[in-house]
């Protein structure tokens, strides 16, 4: 054989050695950033089961205001009548 097909035999071993390396670690990357992304979903899940229990007893008690002013509203209007 000729030294210049050992050569390009060589560099094309090394090529294909390479991109098969590569190609490995792309699939091992995709792989991982996807179970991130699984994993993140299962987070951002929660918050918003949290943010869900934490909403709706605070919108009883903005309900519970709501109903004490207009109380206040009912008695003020009782004694402005009398006023007049």
């Amino acid at each position: 054989m000729n030294p210049t097909q050992v050569v390009i035999i060589i560099s094309i071993s090394a090529i294909t050695i390479c991109l098969i390396v590569l190609t490995i670690w792309v699939v091992s990357l995709l792989s991982n950033l996807k179970n991130t992304i699984i994993k993140t979903n299962l987070i951002l899940d929660n918050a918003k089961l949290i943010t869900d229990d934490i909403s709706a007893p605070i919108s009883q008690v903005k309900d519970f205001f709501v109903g004490v002013r207009e109380g206040i509203t009912l008695i003020q209007s009782f004694f402005n009548k009398n006023d007049k």
